[in-house]
C-alpha cells in the first residue's frame, strides 16, 4: 500500500499487488471492495502514489515508466 485518505464511513487506499498491477480498495463498514476504477495496466510499470476521496468517489495518481525511461503522470478516477 502507498496511500490511504479517508472516505464516507472507512478508507481508500492505493497500491501494486506483488505482480506489479496497480489497486485501488475501500474499506467501508469493516468490507473491502474495489472501485470501479479502471485497472492502469499489468506490466509493472505503472506505479500508485497517492489516493484521495472526492465528491464523485475515489482519485488515485502515480506515474508509469515511459520508453525512454522518464516517468509520465498517470491519473485514475471512479465510482464510489
Amino acid at each position: 500500500m502507498n496511500d490511504l485518505t479517508l472516505a464516507p464511513a472507512g478508507v481508500a487506499v492505493a497500491g501494486e499487488q506483488p505482480d506489479g498491477t496497480p489497486y485501488v480498495m475501500r474499506l467501508r463498514h469493516g468490507r473491502w471492495s474495489r472501485p470501479s476504477v479502471p485497472p492502469g495496466g499489468t506490466d509493472g510499470g505503472r506505479y500508485l502514489t497517492s489516493v484521495a476521496w472526492t465528491p464523485r468517489g475515489v482519485t488515485a495518481v502515480g506515474y508509469e515508466e515511459g520508453a525512454t525511461g522518464l516517468p509520465s503522470p498517470m491519473l485514475l478516477t471512479g465510482g464510489r
